[in-house]
């Protein structure tokens, strides 16, 4: 009569102490361990099928991370939490549910009981690994609630994920522009929050938006005219009014030309004339020095808050 193996007992629960106590029937014999002897565990009460192939170990008190990875460890190795289920686990959004909700690459087309199954194609940047468990990012998972979401939910889940320091404006951003399910309902959240976004003429504009409004900092007009500028007047694209303090965001593609590199520097010229502090920054600043960026707006606002307090600013 077979044995349980002292070395596959010590391969299964080497890998059960890393998956709350789950693991999958491929994951074992990848490693070595025989189907026999897991069938003979199974057998004996050692192993606990949860779903087909997957199995907890010793006993089958889960944590609820443990049963949603064993969700997804059913649904092949390509497949991640997502959805409510994926909102749950990031903890932006608790729900109770009848099924775990799990994402698949299109083609897959088995069914699991007790799983619902969406089959859509995700990308890279789209997935993460999350308290040991494959999962949708905060910003895809946001999205994926925005398409279903009813009522304040996904305003909700918005919140908490803000508070958790889990949500990314620009991660937000690169799902919206790929124009997929939710997108309207998440750009309407955006608007009725933050309406100077929809003054932003360009995607460095609302970076520069967003990037000052996370660092605490008052948030400036965007695109105001100024009839004093040139001989028909001109638009800054960030302005703090009070302190008289004037950002530009200046794109490659739109400052190349010689032309708009001369008008810039004119502005610049009577901006200062004005009274007004300018600070020009780059794609590739506002993308990579964020810090910076925001230390060197920081340091004039304050500087211009001070003098105006004490009667001393132009």
């Amino acid at each position: 009569m077979p044995t349980p193996s002292p070395i596959a007992d010590a391969v299964i629960s080497r890998l059960a102490a890393r998956q709350y106590g789950v693991v999958a029937r491929r994951q074992l014999l990848a490693l070595g361990v025989s189907g026999r002897q897991i069938d003979l565990r199974e057998r004996r009460g050692l192993l606990h099928r949860q779903y087909r192939g997957v199995y907890a170990v010793g006993h089958e008190q889960l944590r609820p991370e443990g049963r949603r990875l064993a969700a997804v460890l059913a649904c092949g190795p390509d497949a991640v939490l997502s959805h409510r289920s994926a909102s749950t686990h990031w903890r932006v959004r608790a729900y109770a549910l009848s099924k775990i909700e799990v994402t698949v690459p299109r083609g897959h087309n088995g069914r699991v009981a007790g799983i619902r199954i969406r089959r859509r194609r995700l990308a890279a940047a789209d997935v993460t690994v999350h308290d040991g468990v494959p999962v949708t990012t905060v910003a895809r998972t946001l999205l994926d609630l925005a398409s279903e979401a009813r009522g304040n939910e996904l305003a909700g889940a918005v919140d908490e994920a803000h508070r958790l320091g889990l949500y990314d404006q620009k991660a937000v951003d690169a799902q919206l522009g790929q124009g997929r399910a939710g997108t309207a309902a998440f750009r309407a959240l955006l608007a009725e929050r933050h309406p100077e976004r929809e003054r932003a003429k360009s995607t460095l504009e609302t970076l520069g938006i967003d990037l000052f409004g996370a660092s605490g900092l008052p948030r400036p007009e965007i695109n105001v005219w100024f009839p004093a500028l040139g001989d028909d007047g001109g638009e800054v694209d960030l302005l703090w009014r009070e302190e008289r303090v004037v950002v530009e965001m200046d794109g490659w593609d739109f400052h190349r030309f010689r032309r708009q590199f001369e008008d810039d520097r004119r502005k610049s010229v009577e901006l200062l004339a004005l009274g007004y502090v300018v600070l020009r920054f780059t794609w590739r600043q506002t993308v990579e020095r964020p810090e910076w960026v925001v230390a060197n707006v920081r340091v004039q606002l304050e500087a211009r808050r001070g003098a105006t307090s004490t009667g001393k600013m132009a």
